[in-house]
């Protein structure tokens, strides 16, 4: 229950608004939080303002975030974020959300993925043709986010390229590609390999039911099983984790990589 006080003492916005979520800067929490809401969006009055929960009121969007809300048709001036105090609204919309981090996934969460998906394939300008087969490498990220929060490094990646590649995979650093080229590569993929991480997440534009996923599993990745899980693609979750090493990197173990592909492929 709220005091009366408290609630006569919010900030009111006038009018309908659309409650989206958190406004996520990281690019795996952007993907899964701040657009299991975004469905409506597609389908809503265009003139409507967008609600988001974020850390700071002054919009301030990573390039990736841009892309995917133009992909929208959502329009910057239409965003309002609430940080830190009490809101009322006139009237708001709260769209169901098609996502639970680590707990449930709708098919729905796809209807916003496959919006995007064509919307960026169509304005894609490069006619680049892209790999049939692609391993999303960790190797260029380094050991520490942009927040200063540690990173997990993987000490022995180089050798799971190498295995990768030996087997038709190209590999692949996607944060030195355009987001509008990350969606290209996975969406035409037949084969999407990698170390558990936010990369993976971009199974989420694939639509190919015939694909394949191998995760190399190097920590409890439920969200990456619930994607399989409402994409329908065929996936391989495997655990290859070895103990971390003196500079408490993490290991894969080879000889489980190498056993599993043999058996997948």
């Amino acid at each position: 229950m709220l005091e009366r006080a408290r609630i006569e003492d919010a900030a009111w916005i006038d009018g309908t608004c659309i409650y989206v979520g958190p406004l996520a800067s990281h690019f795996g929490h952007f993907l899964l939080e701040s657009l299991a809401r975004a469905w409506y969006l597609i389908q809503a009055d265009p003139s409507l303002p967008i609600l988001f929960h974020g850390w700071n009121e002054k919009p301030n969007f990573p390039p990736f975030v841009s892309v995917f809300l133009e992909a929208l048709g959502v329009n910057p001036s239409r965003i309002r974020i609430v940080a830190g105090r009490d809101v009322r609204v006139g009237n708001l919309i709260l769209p169901s959300s098609q996502f639970w981090q680590g707990v449930s996934a709708s098919p729905g969460m796809c209807v916003v993925f496959d919006h995007l998906r064509e919307k960026m394939l169509r304005s894609r300008t490069s006619s680049t043709r892209t790999p049939p087969k692609v391993y999303l490498s960790r190797r260029g990220l380094g050991g520490t986010r942009a927040s200063g929060e540690a990173r997990e490094v993987i000490a022995n990646e180089e050798e799971a390229e190498a295995l990768f590649r030996g087997r038709g995979y190209e590999i692949l650093q996607p944060e030195s590609l355009a987001i509008e080229e990350q969606v290209a590569v996975v969406a035409n993929a037949t084969h999407v390999a990698g170390p558990s991480g936010s990369a993976l997440h971009l199974m989420l534009f694939n639509a190919n039911p015939q694909a394949r996923l191998v995760e190399l599993r190097t920590k409890r990745a439920y969200n990456q099983l619930l994607i399989s899980a409402i994409r329908g693609n065929e996936a391989f979750h495997v655990s290859c984790e070895t103990k971390k090493g003196a500079t408490g990197h993490t290991n894969l173990d080879m000889d489980v990589v190498e056993r599993a592909l043999r058996e997948i492929d």
